[in-house]
């Protein structure tokens, strides 16, 4: 039998080192924690539907979300909301479904997917407002990602202030998802694409990072082709799902 570095057992050790008042000890655990939450990048090193289990459990959830209501650290915040971003877009999501047929199967697993997202808007919600840009940053994509029109505003201040190679590559995924996905193509109104692509053409034009402009481009492609992928029109007003302060 095949061992796993990922699995409940490594998880649930990576959760306690996390709680731990031990700080080395704690970003030990984060850090093992977000590997865990996009192994399959690095190979097969854990079990798909195993790593999904442990962190749909509330049990499991729920720390972590203390642990990021608690924390004054601004990277440790970063860390946590990107690492169950990416358990809701991978082990959760339609899409995921897709690439990953047997989770999709499990009826058993269905209310606590949806505990999940529902734990995972109320943070990102909160969270958007954090001064820290790249924290606003992924909660802006979570809210897009979830069909809260309003986040392609604060998306759009974020890439005015921000234009490191991770935003940019996290906002052209955020899009791409957004034009391929038919049940979210009116969460976006005309003029917020209008001034995504302004200001998307503005870093295009003024940026020397190349792989930021390759990003960017990809992304202007998705938003100018919009259209011509689906009949569905655009929204009229944007959505405000986030409280403003």
């Amino acid at each position: 039998m095949r061992r796993y570095k990922y699995t409940a057992t490594t998880l649930t050790d990576a959760l306690s080192k996390l709680l731990s008042d031990d700080e080395e000890k704690s970003k030990e655990g984060l850090k093992f924690l977000s590997m865990a939450s996009r192994c399959e990048l690095f190979g097969k090193t854990g079990n798909t539907n195993e790593i999904r289990q442990w962190f749909i459990e509330p049990d499991h959830l729920n720390p972590i979300i203390e642990v990021f209501y608690h924390t004054t650290d601004s990277k440790t915040k970063w860390e946590i909301i990107s690492t169950l971003y990416s358990v809701y877009t991978r082990y959760i999501t339609h899409s995921a479904i897709l690439n990953h047929p047997d989770i999709g199967q499990d009826e058993n697993a269905k209310p606590r997917c949806a505990y999940f997202r529902d734990k995972l808007y109320a943070l990102a919600s909160e969270s958007v407002n954090c001064p820290d840009s790249a924290v606003q940053e992924v909660s802006a994509s979570i809210l897009a990602e979830m069909g809260c029109s309003s986040a392609w505003d604060r998306l759009c201040d974020v890439l005015r202030k921000r234009h490191s190679s991770r935003t940019i590559s996290r906002l052209t995924i955020t899009i791409l998802r957004y034009c391929n996905d038919e049940n979210r193509q009116n969460s976006m109104t005309l003029n917020q694409r209008q001034n995504l692509i302004e200001a998307i053409d503005n870093i295009i034009r003024t940026s020397k990072n190349e792989r930021v402009v390759t990003d960017l481009k990809d992304a202007l492609e998705y938003l100018q082709s919009r259209e011509k992928r689906s009949n569905i029109p655009m929204a009229s007003e944007p959505q405000n799902c986030i409280e403003s302060r």
